[in-house]
């Protein structure tokens, strides 16, 4: 669910060929459109990086374009773009914002 960022997540591979449900990693009880904001705000509060930074937003347009030009020429493009992985977001309890 875009909207909510909850719903089952499932994996297709081509050795299985068929559906499969991952589980989640972690509970989530925050989660929604906002939660990019508040990961903003929270970061802010705490002196350090947020996901919605120009790296990360750089590294998505280039994988968008790697895919748009990795499917009209049917091989792999290699991007120009990385980034260092973003902080984990905060845990419940940490939202106090």
């Amino acid at each position: 669910d875009p909207n909510g960022f909850e719903g089952e997540i499932k994996l297709w591979t081509e050795e299985k060929r068929e559906w499969e449900s991952i589980p989640l990693l972690a509970e989530r009880k925050f989660t929604g459109r906002s939660l990019g904001v508040a990961d903003m705000a929270y970061a802010i509060q705490n002196d350090r990086s947020h996901r919605a930074n120009g790296d990360l937003t750089l590294h998505v347009l280039d994988l968008m374009h790697a895919f748009h030009t990795a499917s009209d020429e049917g091989g792999i493009v290699e991007l120009s773009s990385g980034m260092d992985r973003p902080t984990p977001l905060f845990n419940d309890t940490d939202l106090s914002i």
